[in-house]
């Protein structure tokens, strides 16, 4: 007997075929038992099961579909049943995947992965610098601002980043750029030629930023990869100033004709204007952002047209701040403690 057959016998409530069905497939019954194929859960008011006379066993339904989900039988007294509880789970399981989906996709995830800050004002740019219309402000190793005029007591807290160190010979230029990695004595940038490119800087990666008569590039130390930086696109230019160990990179551009602080999220991502990232940024213009740390914090300068601008510009420090969820993240979360709460709740007996 094929299996279809065996399911159709054990749908009977009672008499001969039921009686058969018992005794010959016990195990199939017992799956059975609670579920709509089994004719004990489906009555009419009489107590009577569904399609059966009173003087015969119960009329034999038959399976129109069987599935995780339930299995509905057609009775000609009665519309097919379908169990809904595990129905519903799943239908707010695909809409939870559908969301997640959405908001996942590059575009959503270039909106709400952005960093947000807060603005600190570290005074006037001349303490740090003497050149204050142009200073190039660094991240020292202890989390402090390094400029030109402020008295180093280690250059090692200026030359390392992480595991990699950048040694000077004293000359300017150097005969070579030599930056090596803990542990080696190989030089990780001697294949460059000081008359040629510029080294700027590096990260705690081992990425390397040069800059060349009219572009710039980022070497990767521990792949050897370039990747090359046009400066001038269209009628705007962009210059890189710093990079932290996870790829985010700052640095200025003159665009549209005003000089503007920079920020990518990536070596391969699109600038974005360092203002539109700073929550409550007053009369601040920032020009430039020069350094970025590996906890996300910048450095550059700008100016604060709420002070006097004959002191000159400022010094600015951007601290990240914990992002507010989109409301399609709150969405999901929200679908996602249905779906799991009603994975979990004792089911109704």
């Amino acid at each position: 007997m094929t299996d279809s057959a065996k399911l159709l016998a054990c749908t009977c409530n009672s008499g001969p075929r039921r009686n058969w069905a018992e005794s010959v497939f016990p195990e199939l019954l017992r799956s059975l038992v609670g579920s709509e194929t089994d004719g004990s859960s489906r009555r009419n008011q009489a107590g009577v099961p569904y399609g059966c006379p009173s003087q015969f066993g119960p009329r034999l339904g038959f399976v129109v579909f069987a599935g995780d989900s339930g299995n509905a039988v057609h009775d000609p007294q009665e519309k097919p049943v379908m169990k809904t509880n595990r129905s519903m789970t799943r239908t707010l399981g695909l809409l939870a995947l559908s969301l997640f989906a959405a908001v996942t996709a590059p575009e959503a995830q270039a909106d709400s992965m952005l960093p947000r800050y807060r603005l600190e004002d570290l005074g006037v740019a001349s303490k740090y610098s003497s050149n204050s219309a142009n200073p190039n402000l660094l991240w020292l190793s202890d989390g402090s601002v390094y400029g030109v005029n402020i008295t180093l007591d280690s250059t090692d807290k200026l030359l390392r980043k992480g595991e990699y160190l950048r040694i000077y010979n004293g000359k300017n230029p150097p005969d070579e750029y030599v930056l090596k990695k803990d542990g080696s004595d190989v030089n990780l940038v001697a294949g460059f030629d000081p008359k040629s490119a510029s080294f700027d800087t590096f990260s705690s990666s081992g990425k390397a930023i040069f800059t060349k008569t009219t572009s710039q590039f980022i070497f990767d130390t521990s792949t050897s990869q370039m990747t090359d930086f046009p400066n001038i696109v269209g009628n705007d230019t962009y210059v890189l100033r710093g990079i932290n160990g996870l790829g985010e990179m700052v640095g200025t551009g003159w665009i549209g004709g005003e000089r503007k602080a920079i920020y990518y999220a990536s070596i391969n991502s699109d600038a974005l204007l360092l203002s539109t990232l700073v929550e409550n940024p007053g009369q601040w213009l920032l020009h430039a952002g020069t350094d970025i740390n590996d906890s996300g914090e910048i450095v550059g300068w700008g100016y604060d047209y709420s002070k006097p601008l004959d002191d000159g510009p400022r010094v600015f420090k951007l601290v990240p701040v914990a992002p507010v969820p989109e409301p399609s993240t709150w969405l999901i979360l929200g679908l996602g403690s249905l779906w799991v709460f009603r994975k979990i709740r004792p089911s109704a007996t």
